[in-house]
């Protein structure tokens, strides 16, 4: 079977579209299937990835002039850099002859006109969704969202459209998988927060990380703690980050290019992160969250995180020192958040999506 995916990254959209596309790539590729990818060349080292994982990358041209939406397109419109009759005509011409049994589109710019003009060159679309914000025009549709009701897509898709809604369908890697049942039976020995790590999205392009390091240093630590500090390779504030690591009186490690997230979410008691796509990675490892929303797309995962008591979500420094020190003082309040988190997701979403896609009936 051949898969097609039109994904984007770019500092304003980070780069979770991308690796949550290329994990489903993945495990498709070990079905046997063909894969390549149609993004708009915004960032090369996401470019780097796609090609570092054997897959074709048709890119994009990135136009010259700079694209003015109009007054009456949908918010994320603007995220193509060009009309949406201009960037399909492009993916259309990428593709050239091959025609895809599946094209999945995982971008907020995009909607049902799109979709219905790529009619013509594919069997089936899918599209991956946490907004339901928009028309769409699909055959299948995941929205990882946890507690999402198929009422939110009820007029937004046709009605011959498989909903594939909530965390237990979460594109996650498979080795938080394979790691879940060890981090169930470590955290049963919990003996205080040692660990700490923070996440903020790959680029953190406003340098959150940076305001929380510093509002670290006033927290009444039980313990002495490591800092994991999360960042991608090209992170713009990479650099004055590691110059602020050396000159805090904290244990600071700051990691780039990781590959093994799954193994510091493991090894680490407590995170601060963002309330997109890595909240699920944590629940599936059953690790406490303290969350901030980075975007109005993010404020339902964290909202009901929060409600469940997997999560505590932080809106300013003070606040988070308070929510730290919340954690680190009770080990009831620990336990009773890596118990929910645990419940909320077990990390073997993605070979469900795969099994969806392959088996799919294309009557």
């Amino acid at each position: 079977m051949r898969f097609g995916f039109r994904v984007d990254a770019s500092v304003q959209m980070g780069s979770g579209h991308i690796m949550r596309c290329l994990t489903l790539a993945d495990q498709l590729k070990k079905n046997g299937a063909d894969v390549q990818f149609f993004c708009r060349n915004f960032q090369d080292q996401m470019n780097a990835i796609v090609k570092e994982r054997g897959y074709k990358l048709n890119l994009l041209v990135v136009p010259s002039e700079k694209y003015e939406e109009t007054k009456d397109e949908f918010p994320y419109a603007k995220w193509l850099e060009v009309t949406w009759q201009k960037d399909v005509e492009d993916t259309i011409n990428a593709m050239g002859r091959e025609v895809c049994d599946w094209m999945i589109i995982d971008h907020y710019g995009i909607d049902y006109r799109w979709h219905k003009r790529m009619r013509d060159c594919v069997e089936k679309i899918m599209v991956i969704d946490d907004l339901a914000d928009r028309q769409l025009d699909c055959d299948l549709l995941l929205d990882q969202t946890y507690g999402r009701e198929v009422d939110s897509y009820h007029s937004l898709v046709p009605d011959q459209c498989d909903l594939k809604l909530g965390s237990h369908y979460a594109l996650l890697r498979p080795e938080f998988a394979k790691l879940r049942l060890m981090a169930l039976e470590k955290r049963l020995s919990f003996k205080g927060v040692q660990r700490v790590l923070i996440f903020m999205g790959g680029s953190d392009p406003d340098n959150i990380t940076g305001k929380i390091l510093g509002g670290l240093t006033k927290v009444n630590w039980k313990h002495s703690v490591i800092i994991d500090v999360v960042l991608g390779l090209h992170a713009p504030h990479i650099q004055s980050l590691k110059e602020q690591a050396v000159n805090l009186p904290l244990n600071i490690n700051v990691l780039t290019n990781v590959d093994n997230m799954a193994a510091v979410i493991f090894d680490a008691d407590l995170a601060i992160g963002a309330g997109g796509a890595s909240c699920w990675e944590r629940c599936s490892l059953a690790l406490p969250s303290l969350i901030a929303i980075l975007a109005d797309n993010q404020r339902a995962n964290a909202c009901n995180l929060e409600r469940l008591d997997a999560a505590i979500v932080w809106n300013d420094i003070e606040q988070l020192k308070v929510s730290i020190e919340t954690v680190i003082n009770s080990n009831d309040k620990w336990f009773e958040m890596q118990g929910a988190a645990a419940n909320i997701c077990d990390g073997l979403g993605c070979s469900r999506i795969v099994n969806e896609l392959v088996t799919h009936d294309f009557r």
